[in-house]
């Protein structure tokens, strides 16, 4: 059952993203794709700052499949779709070490992962260091926590100290990529406590997880995502509604009104009760299902709290995002895990909740995001006939402020060389 939901669900977005795909850069991609207009390698586009994160391995990807397409946005959107479902085929093999195999239960971590706010994450204002391949990174971050290590050969097992050294060498290696892509840096504050409880605690990695904030944030410019931000926020009552609401997007919530605040208060205490339970049981060194916990746990409560104190300015509409919803999966998977292996008589329960929202979410009409194509559609249309930016924004806003990007030159420049839109 797990694998049918998992393949069910994986043609789902596959097929979606196909149909949603778009044809032309649009909004932030005119800006962390600035290094290619400019003949800028992988290694500026890795380093590239966009806001308060680093493109990292997104912006690598970015500097391969554009150059080797053409400038082929609609690739980005089925690379995006594959990569959640990477994201989630590492899941189902998380559970299957943690537990020791599959059962129907675990059609519950497709569920999680493979969500119809998936779609419209990646499609509408893609990036692929914002979030597909952040999570990703966590996930794999949690595999390596879990017993199964890796063997020297088929035959023969590695040693313990050499599968510690291996598990510890993959881990800084994702803990390094995952710092310098997007918000993956929410990984490092759940790892770097998790080697800290640890009785076993490994000098290098402690070292190295010292050496890695101290790379990222050489030649780093702090930059609020929205010019309102201030710290503290003017109204601090507004910070638990907005960290409420944005745990509680993936389950369909959108607002706050009647009763469903109290959808939002359930939501909530479910993911952050995941987050105290796994640390509590990951002190001293636990069981790696609660250390797994505890990462995917507290990755979520991590960014849930960075994106309140840095979006709360805008107000309580925008927590709903879509685009914020990848980043409660791995809570999600924890809270999975935690009532399978404490409660698992709610598993029925819980299935049915993740059933639930995925019909409420997942088969919807896919209006708002159909809309956003079709003016990207009518505003490609419009550059190859008149080329001339002013003229193509009155029909679609491709970017809200042309003229701050530079985005005549960088249309001539797709022009000239045939990319894009213009191939």
């Amino acid at each position: 059952m797990a694998l049918g939901c998992f393949a069910l669900l994986s043609g789902r977005l596959l097929w979606r993203a196909f149909r949603l795909r778009g044809e032309v850069p649009f909004w932030d991609q005119w800006d962390f794709l600035d290094p290619l207009f400019r003949g800028g390698g992988i290694g500026e586009l890795f380093l590239r700052q966009h806001g308060p994160h680093r493109q990292g391995v997104g912006g690598a990807l970015y500097g391969v499949l554009y150059p080797l397409s053409g400038w082929n946005t609609a690739l980005e959107s089925m690379l995006a779709a594959a990569l959640v479902i990477a994201t989630a085929a590492l899941a189902l093999l998380v559970a299957k070490r943690i537990f020791g195999g599959l059962t129907a239960w675990d059609a519950a971590v497709p569920l999680c992962v493979l969500t119809g706010l998936q779609a419209d994450a990646y499609l509408t204002q893609s990036n692929l260091a914002h979030s597909a391949v952040p999570v990703l990174l966590i996930v794999l971050a949690a595999l390596l926590l879990t017993d199964a290590a890796p063997r020297a050969s088929p035959a023969k097992p590695a040693p313990p100290v050499e599968r510690e050294a291996l598990r510890t060498g993959g881990l800084l290696a994702v803990d390094f990529l995952a710092f310098f892509t997007g918000f993956g840096f929410v990984l490092a504050l759940p790892l770097r406590l998790l080697w800290l409880m640890s009785p076993r605690r490994n000098a290098l990695a402690l070292a190295a997880s010292v050496v890695t904030p101290a790379l990222f944030f050489a030649r780093y410019s702090f930059e609020p995502a929205v010019d309102c931000f201030s710290f503290p926020h003017p109204r601090p009552w507004e910070y638990a509604p907005y960290f409420g609401l944005l745990l509680a997007r993936p389950f369909g919530v959108t607002g706050v009104q009647g009763l469903r605040v109290l959808l939002v208060v359930a939501a909530a205490a479910l993911l952050v009760g995941t987050a105290v339970l796994a640390f509590r049981r990951s002190l001293g060194g636990g069981e790696p299902k609660w250390n797994v916990a505890f990462l995917l746990a507290g990755t979520t409560m991590v960014f849930a709290a960075l994106t309140t104190v840095g979006r709360v300015c805008l107000g309580l509409g925008t927590a709903p995002s879509p685009r914020y919803a990848p980043y409660v999966v791995p809570g999600l998977l924890a809270a999975y895990f935690a009532v399978r292996a404490e409660a698992p008589r709610l598993l029925p329960v819980l299935l049915i909740v993740l059933v639930a929202k995925e019909l409420a979410i997942g088969l919807r009409p896919l209006k708002e995001v159909e809309q956003i194509r079709g003016g990207k559609e009518r505003w490609r249309e419009c550059i190859v006939r008149l080329g001339d930016v002013e003229q193509c924004q009155r029909v679609f806003a491709i970017y809200p402020a042309p003229a701050w990007t530079d985005l005549q030159r960088k249309v001539d420049w797709l022009r000239e060389r045939r990319l894009n839109a213009f191939r």
